[in-house]
């Protein structure tokens, strides 16, 4: 009965310190393409985030970028995502906050141009990037969203439930313990 206790005591703690909050993943997809002609790039984003995409919490973004023949005079490219921060925040009373700017380079290992970056959106809703070519506007992704944030108090739901188990789970195991030295 008390290696019982103990379990429960143990698995509550983990449970209240969000150890089984799952890793979450979303992915998207998209062409560069101006008119009919044939496309610059495709490329494909994915996210991933502990639990839920929400706001005020950092969002890892990963971008593999396939550029079309003969596009290669747009190097050097870099994604800004609009309405969104760098994660960890960096700003001071003279400087706010930057919008995160993941550039892309050549990988051999994965055939393709590739980036990394941790953003934090700061608003619920869908979000759109802007591909920059040598550090000036070259494809404004207005209407294309890519990923959609949910309001902190998803986040808040989350870890709540966790913790509320976690609780239950210490009363369980300390109703059992008192039950063995009632016995």
């Amino acid at each position: 009965m008390i290696l019982v206790s103990v379990l429960c005591i143990s698995l509550a703690l983990l449970l209240y310190r969000g150890y089984f909050i799952k890793q979450v993943e979303q992915g998207a997809q998209d062409v560069w393409a101006e008119g009919p002609e044939e496309p610059k790039a495709a490329y494909w984003f994915a996210f991933s985030s502990k639990g839920a995409f929400t706001t005020n919490y950092p969002i890892q973004v990963s971008i593999k970028l396939w550029i079309t023949k003969g596009q290669e005079a747009l190097l050097p490219l870099s994604f800004v995502f609009l309405d969104a921060f760098v994660y960890p925040r960096r700003m001071s009373k003279s400087h706010p906050p930057e919008a995160p700017t993941i550039p892309v380079s050549f990988s051999q290992a994965e055939g393709a141009y590739v980036g990394e970056g941790t953003i934090e959106f700061t608003a619920p809703g869908q979000f759109r990037y802007i591909i920059y070519s040598k550090s000036k506007p070259a494809f404004y992704a207005a209407q294309r969203k890519t990923i959609t944030i949910s309001p902190v108090e998803i986040r808040a739901q989350l870890s709540g439930n966790e913790r509320n188990i976690g609780i239950a789970l210490i009363g369980v195991g300390i109703a059992i313990m008192g039950l063995v030295s009632v016995f």
